[in-house]
């Protein structure tokens, strides 16, 4: 009788460092993002995303629920490098470069309104909506420095900065609860950009120089 052959053990995964691990699980989480609703997502879907062990998520990130938190702290980043980086390119080829107008603004905003979903489904299942707080102000902030660039002053600046995050906020969530159409949607967005525009002269009618 011929032997049969035994087949051979699967080859081992080659280790990961704890950092490698760790963006693993978050660009696993948010390529998953785009492909179901976060209440499907479990922790073994992101783990087969990532070809890592579910353990690790607890050890690296704490629970399911941190790794999310985790993830709005990544797309606030990569929406600040989408724009400094488009910024770079315009200046690079000779664009003009007007600073977080819609435009520029556009570059980010898949991540900011993808960040969003995350930290409404968080706040939903019980996380402190402070916790999300100081990630935004500094996003808000790195706005506003591209204002100062523009040539407002630090108050309009910062007022326009937020002013923006709350509006892109609103049109993806609090848009379509009001009954807003597109149009009028449409013209908040130029009133908004006509503001930024025109922030100097505003400033001194506001006594904010």
């Amino acid at each position: 009788m011929a032997k049969t052959k035994k087949s051979a053990p699967p080859a081992k995964k080659p280790r990961v460092s704890k950092e490698d691990a760790v963006q693993l699980f978050l660009n696993a989480t948010m390529n998953l993002l785009d492909e179901k609703p976060i209440l499907d997502i479990t922790l073994q879907d992101i783990a087969n995303k990532a070809d890592l062990n579910h353990g690790y998520v607890f050890r690296y990130f704490g629970t399911r629920l941190d790794l999310f938190f985790a993830v709005t702290e990544e797309l606030a980043q990569l929406a600040e490098h989408a724009v400094t980086s488009e910024i770079e390119r315009r200046l690079q080829v000779g664009e003009t470069v007007i600073p977080l107008n819609f435009s520029l603004a556009e570059v980010g905003r898949a991540y900011l309104r993808k960040r969003q979903a995350v930290i409404q489904y968080l706040v939903t299942a019980g996380v402190d909506p402070t916790r999300f707080s100081e990630t935004s102000r500094k996003t808000t902030e790195y706005f506003a420095q591209q204002f100062v660039y523009l040539g407002m002053n630090e108050r309009m600046a910062i007022t326009q900065a937020t002013k923006l995050s709350i509006l892109l906020w609103a049109e993806s969530s609090v848009a379509s609860i009001f009954g807003v159409t597109k149009n009028e949607a449409d013209d908040i967005r130029a009133l908004s950009l006509d503001m930024i525009v025109h922030a100097n002269d505003i400033s001194k009618r506001l006594g904010w120089d």
